[in-house]
């Protein structure tokens, strides 16, 4: 997309404004749902901070504008560290604070001979960055010692001179703290400090590496992976990246919303529409998962209770052999498929069929996606020919 494409281009060299962002991202979110230059909020299925996490964690992955903006100019932190060489690498530069503290933390040293390492700030210790082991003693440190190299700090313990502070209980307890962890200290004078990236194996900087760093430690939504690797339909595939979010307008969700009166299930009218009853819990779901997987021996996977979609779905797959689990996906997004366009007939058409009859569209349908090139699906539509 170009609303992507320009801002990642500025983001090398430029931090957009907050504004900026918000500008653009109000434009791709009104593209993404409603293919308009705005949209209201009301038509926006899924938050946008979660559409644009990566598709291993439930999002889409659209770029987040910021989170990529940080990543591209630490490339700018890695090589002033790695190749001070460059022309401009001594130029006056107002680094962001997310910018240098994400690159604090990415980046650790080996230790050679000790002449580009900073002996505060960087992490080339097995505890981590002095900065850290020793905050009040840092902080009574003077500003020129701040930015001492491993190698100038340990000539001569040159580092206990810079401090200049009062010498309160605290600094002097970690001064002690340090000064024994100093002494094991040795350089290797013949050989050049090592910087090492933290989130790439081979310990060198890219883009994706620190973009994907942001997330890191983000909860995943169940099933996310297995949707997109699925070989079906990319309607379908969203649609069922929806149902994982538990963002379809079911009558439970409407009337929770205060849009209509009741939530019966449109299906069998027993119980409240919600995602889990719809495909899984409802009777009507129930006959036409057993009228589809008996013809092939796999009438024990129909579903006998309300649970979470994800979870009964994950569980039933880890029962197949890996190189069967994508046809039991295609099988799972295609009933589920049906059984919500079976249902939008019924809410908005008036008009309910019978389970023969939705078993037979669901065949018609398994048919289309195989003349379409998703073959997956080959092995059940060859066994409900007979409907």
């Amino acid at each position: 997309m170009t609303l992507s494409a320009i801002p990642v281009h500025i983001s090398i060299a430029c931090c957009l404004s907050n504004w900026a962002i918000a500008q653009i991202d109000k434009r791709r979110r009104a593209f993404l749902w409603a293919g308009t230059e705005s949209v209201a909020a009301g038509r926006c299925k899924v938050a946008w901070p979660i559409v644009c996490r990566p598709t291993h964690l439930g999002g889409l992955g659209i770029l987040d504008l910021r989170f990529f903006g940080f990543a591209l100019r630490l490339r700018w932190e890695w090589l002033r560290r790695t190749d001070p060489g460059r022309c401009w690498a001594d130029l006056p530069c107002r680094r962001s604070k997310p910018v240098e503290a994400m690159s604090t933390i990415s980046t650790s040293v080996i230790i050679g001979d000790g002449a580009s390492a900073l002996l505060w700030t960087d992490h080339w210790a097995p505890f981590g960055p002095l900065c850290t082991f020793a905050p009040d003693l840092f902080a009574a440190v003077s500003r020129a010692g701040k930015r001492r190299s491993v190698k100038d700090g340990l000539a001569m313990n040159c580092w206990a001179r810079d401090i200049k502070g009062a010498l309160t209980v605290q600094v002097i307890c970690q001064f002690l703290r340090v000064w024994h962890k100093l002494q094991d200290v040795v350089l290797q004078p013949l050989q050049a400090d090592r910087f090492v990236w933290k989130w790439s194996s081979d310990g060198k900087y890219s883009a994706s590496s620190a973009y994907r760093a942001f997330f890191n430690g983000s909860a995943a939504l169940l099933g996310a992976r297995e949707i997109w690797q699925t070989k079906v339909p990319p309607k379908v595939k969203f649609f069922f990246w929806l149902v994982l979010h538990r963002r379809l307008w079911t009558a439970e969700r409407r009337k929770r919303h205060g849009l209509q009166d009741d939530d019966d299930c449109a299906l069998c009218g027993q119980a409240p529409e919600s995602i889990e009853h719809l495909f899984l819990g409802c009777v009507f779901t129930r006959e036409l998962w057993f009228k589809l997987l008996a013809p092939v021996g796999l009438q024990a996977l129909v579903p006998l209770s309300d649970e979470r979609i994800g979870d009964w779905w994950m569980q039933q797959r880890g029962r197949f052999h890996y190189q069967s689990r994508p046809i039991f996906n295609c099988l799972v997004m295609l009933l589920c498929w049906c059984v919500w366009k079976e249902r939008n007939r019924h809410t908005f058409d008036n008009n309910l069929s019978s389970v023969v009859v939705v078993a037979r569209a669901a065949a018609a349908e398994a048919d289309e996606w195989v003349q379409a090139g998703f073959s997956c699906i080959s092995a059940f539509a060859s066994s409900w020919s007979h409907f």
